[in-house]
C-alpha cells in the first residue's frame, strides 16, 4: 500500500472480514443493518451540550471542538445535520478573526444546541440503515390541506379532520397549514416509516422547496421544519418531498375536505378499491415538542 499509494497502513487497525466494524468512529453492522455511535461519544457530547447551554460566549477553538462531536452523530442520524448548518456558519463567519476572539452565543445558535440536547436525551446511539427510496404516488404516502381541515394517507392508512380551534384561531397561510400537515403525518406515522427511505407527494411547491433545502424565513414555518427533524432524527427515517399537481394529489385533495360534506361522495368513489383505514389524529399532535 506505501509503494501503490504513498501512504502507510496502520496495522493495529486492520480487521479481517467481519460483519461489524469500527469505520471512522462508527460502528457498522451489516447483520442488523445499524449504525451506532459508541456511547462514550454520545456521553462527551452530552456533556459538551451542557456547558454551552449555560455558557454566554464561545471561541473558535471551542466552537470547532463542538462541531467535532457533531459530527459523530450525524454521520449516523442525517436529519441532525439540519442543526449544525447555523454552527457551521458561525464558525465560517470567525474564520477570519483573532484565535482568542470572544463571540456571543446568539438565539440561532442556542436554539440549535437545545435540540440537540432534547434528540440526546431520547437517542439511543443506533440508527438503521435505510433501505432504497420507496417511490410513492397518490394511493400511498401523500398530505393535503385547507384552510380548515387536513388529510394524509400512508400505506394503507388515512386520517382527515379539521384544524384543532388553537390552530384555526390563528388565522394560518395555507403553506404553513400545508407544512403543518406533512409534521402531523410524519409523527402519526413513525411506526410505519422507521428506517424506510420515503417520498411523500404534495401539491404545494413552498413545502417542497422548505423541507428540501431546510431552510424558510418564515417563523411559524421554522418551528414546523424543528418539529418535523426531531422524529426523523428519533426513527432514522430519509424523506424525501416532491411537489405535483393538484389534480394528480386527488386523493388526498379530495379527503382534505371530506369535513366539509362537498367531497365525501367523490372520495368514497375514487378509493371504493383501496381498502384505507381511518386513523384518528389527536389534537396533541399539532403542538410542538420542540421550540
Amino acid at each position: 500500500m506505501k509503494c501503490e499509494l504513498g501512504i502507510m497502513a496502520a496495522r493495529k487497525k486492520d480487521s479481517p472480514p467481519c460483519h461489524k466494524m469500527l469505520c471512522l468512529g462508527i460502528w457498522v453492522n451489516t447483520l442488523d443493518m445499524t449504525l451506532s455511535v459508541p456511547a462514550f461519544r454520545v456521553s462527551e457530547l452530552q456533556q459538551e451540550l451542557h456547558a454551552w447551554s449555560v455558557k454566554p460566549s464561545f471561541t473558535r477553538r471551542e466552537l470547532q471542538r463542538l462541531l467535532g462531536k457533531l459530527s459523530y452523530v450525524s454521520a449516523c442520524v442525517r436529519p441532525g445535520r439540519a442543526f449544525m448548518s447555523r454552527l457551521l456558519n458561525a464558525l465560517r463567519s470567525c474564520s477570519s478573526s483573532p484565535r482568542r476572539t470572544i463571540y456571543p452565543i446568539s438565539d440561532e445558535l442556542r436554539a440549535d444546541i437545545d435540540w440537540w440536547m432534547f434528540f440526546l436525551s431520547h437517542y439511543n446511539g443506533i440508527s438503521v440503515i435505510p433501505c432504497d427510496l420507496i417511490i410513492s404516488n397518490p394511493e400511498q404516502f401523500a398530505t393535503d390541506a385547507c384552510l380548515t381541515g387536513c388529510e394524509a394517507v400512508c400505506f394503507g392508512e388515512c386520517f382527515h379532520r379539521e384544524f384543532p380551534d388553537f390552530i384555526l384561531n390563528q388565522g394560518r397561510h395555507i403553506n404553513e397549514l400545508e407544512l403543518l400537515t406533512i409534521v402531523v403525518s410524519i409523527k402519526l406515522w413513525t411506526h410505519k416509516l422507521q428506517g424506510l427511505g420515503v417520498e411523500l407527494l404534495t401539491d404545494n411547491a413552498t413545502c417542497v422547496s422548505v423541507i428540501n433545502s431546510q431552510h424558510s424565513s418564515n417563523v411559524f414555518m421554522q418551528r414546523c421544519l424543528r418539529e418535523l427533524w426531531l422524529p426523523l432524527a428519533l426513527h432514522n427515517i430519509q424523506l424525501s418531498v416532491r411537489s405535483v399537481h393538484r389534480c394528480d394529489n386527488w386523493l388526498a385533495d379530495s379527503l382534505s375536505r371530506f369535513h366539509t360534506g362537498n367531497f365525501c361522495s367523490q372520495f368514497n368513489s375514487l378509493a371504493a378499491d383501496l381498502s384505507l383505514t381511518e386513523c384518528t389524529v389527536p389534537d396533541s399532535l399539532f403542538l410542538f415538542a420542540v421550540e
